[in-house]
């Protein structure tokens, strides 16, 4: 991510959403429906995630609730990866 550059440069702690970008920067997957059920078919849930999944996340990771979250990297693969 680009605030980990940023952060990191700075000194503070920075956390990360991990692997979010990988499939987001796939436009191969967004026109083929077969490597879409091909991907699909690796997360328990079934599916390709989509921005609702991580913006929760997201949002979390950017609150004052998380202020205690440090230099962590959060699995947001719907379980594929795990």
């Amino acid at each position: 991510m680009g605030l980990a550059l940023h952060q990191t440069e700075a000194r503070q702690p920075v956390d990360d959403v991990g692997d979010v970008g990988r499939f987001a920067r796939a436009s191969w997957l967004r026109t083929d429906e077969a490597a879409q059920a091909a991907v699909a078919a690796r997360s328990p849930l079934n599916r390709l995630g989509v921005p609702d999944d991580v913006a929760g996340i997201v949002a979390f990771l950017v609150s004052a609730d998380a202020g205690w979250v440090t230099g962590q990297t959060i699995d947001a693969t719907g379980g594929a990866l795990l």
